[in-house]
């Protein structure tokens, strides 16, 4: 369904190519032969893997205001932080209020409720010296804030007609509520914080966003598309008997074609779907070659190696998209604990506080975006959902929404590169 780099079958047979020649005036082994094809093939796997990350790089640079040395470094980084962010959250599970990263310290800050100190850590990770900083004296943890949003979500959906979702923000210990307030500048919502924080019982600010939560389905890695609406094909998936597919989002029409990014179309045949409380997943077959490969622009297919869990996930990641819409840009994650609070989001049941959002000023969303990659250089952070925005250019998303990888439907998984 997606198709090899063009670069990287050129330089491989170009190596095969070389490899042939030498064994011809020098009688080399059949053995010999196979040992270099095999260096041939696993040099092109590590300048693809390097070609990934220094394209996302310069979009995130480009968007952070960073140099393009400085994202790439982080990007680094943070492929090594996923097993640190997960075990810090397990170990400090009674306490925790929040985990972020913070770039402009070096530093993962842990957020605790109590007076009792943590002694400061370091980590060495990717030839980094990493610091992991706890601050104590939070008010909430994050489970108790994450209980106070879901006991009284009808009461502040009452209060705040325009309410969008409600999440954390783990670097204060907040609860956060997005409120669309047109024709004003939010002073109408902002005047019940008062009274909501005493209802809630925990900290909580309430941000004021330019537009409402749109699940992103007019059309359609490359397009797919049927019944009247097109999304974007999202990664290779396999289920427990090795058959393939490719996963979009649920909400997207079921009768999809595939139309790659040379132009050629498959049919798909629709498996299953699953749109609910944490799940915004369907998946279709193929009579194609399905191959685990997504693409983060229009001339590059990048190798699937990884995944990364919400657990692993914090604040201050960064990650890119592609949508069929949009094309390809970047953001930082924001909130990993979102909860969308309109009625259609879900369906017919309240969403868990799982989805996870995404903003930053060279952001690009729109209609049509839904069901693509969320990722980091080869590894997938999850599928596209939904998103709030002006316009489809970069900077009128004010905020991104995807579903983790954690909810890819019962018994199907990500295909990997062998």
């Amino acid at each position: 369904m997606s198709h090899t780099d063009p670069l990287c079958r050129n330089r491989i047979s170009q190596a095969l190519a070389i490899i042939a020649a030498i064994c011809i005036s020098t009688g080399c082994s059949p053995e010999a032969t196979g040992n270099n094809s095999a260096r041939a093939e696993n040099g092109a796997a590590a300048d693809a893997a390097d070609k990934a990350l220094l394209a996302d790089a310069a979009r995130i640079a480009d968007s952070s205001g960073v140099s393009s040395d400085e994202a790439m470094r982080r990007l680094r980084i943070q492929d090594a932080l996923g097993e640190t962010i997960e075990g810090l959250g397990q170990r400090f599970r009674g306490r925790l209020a929040g985990i972020s990263i913070d770039w402009s310290k070096d530093a993962v800050a842990v957020l605790l409720t109590g007076s009792d100190s943590v002694p400061d850590e370091t980590a060495a990770l990717a030839g980094a010296n990493f610091s992991i900083v706890y601050r104590t004296g939070a008010r909430a943890t994050l489970a108790q804030l994450l209980d106070a949003s879901q006991r009284h979500l009808d009461d502040v959906r009452r209060a705040l007609p325009g309410l969008q979702g409600i999440g954390t923000d783990e670097s204060t210990g907040e609860l956060v509520l997005h409120v669309f307030e047109p024709g004003g500048a939010g002073g109408s919502a902002r005047a019940r914080k008062a009274g909501l924080e005493r209802l809630l019982g925990v900290p909580m600010r309430i941000e004021t966003v330019p537009g409402q939560i749109r699940k992103q389905d007019v059309r359609g890695g490359a397009e797919v598309s049927g019944g009247g609406g097109a999304c974007t094909s999202g990664f290779v998936v396999k289920n427990t008997s090795n058959t393939t597919g490719i996963a979009t989002a649920a909400h997207c029409p079921n009768s999809l074609t595939y139309t790659g990014l040379d132009g050629a179309t498959h049919p798909l045949t629709f498996v299953t779907e699953t749109e609910d409380a944490d799940q915004d997943v369907q998946w279709h077959t193929s009579t194609a070659t399905e191959k685990a490969e997504f693409y983060a622009d229009t001339t590059t297919a990048r190798t699937l190696t990884g995944r990364r869990t919400r657990a692993s996930t914090s604040k201050g990641n960064e990650v890119c998209h592609r949508g069929i819409t949009t094309g390809y840009s970047c953001g930082t994650v924001d909130i990993t604990n979102y909860r969308p609070t309109t009625a259609e989001f879900c369906g017919a049941v309240t969403c868990d506080p799982v989805w996870v959002t995404v903003t930053g000023p060279k952001l690009a969303c729109s209609e049509g975006d839904s069901g693509g990659p969320v990722f980091a250089s080869q590894t997938a952070f999850g599928l596209f959902i939904a998103g709030i925005f002006t316009g489809p250019a970069k900077g009128q998303c004010s905020l991104g929404i995807y579903m983790s990888t954690d909810f890819l439907p019962t018994g199907v998984s990500l295909l990997f590169a062998p």
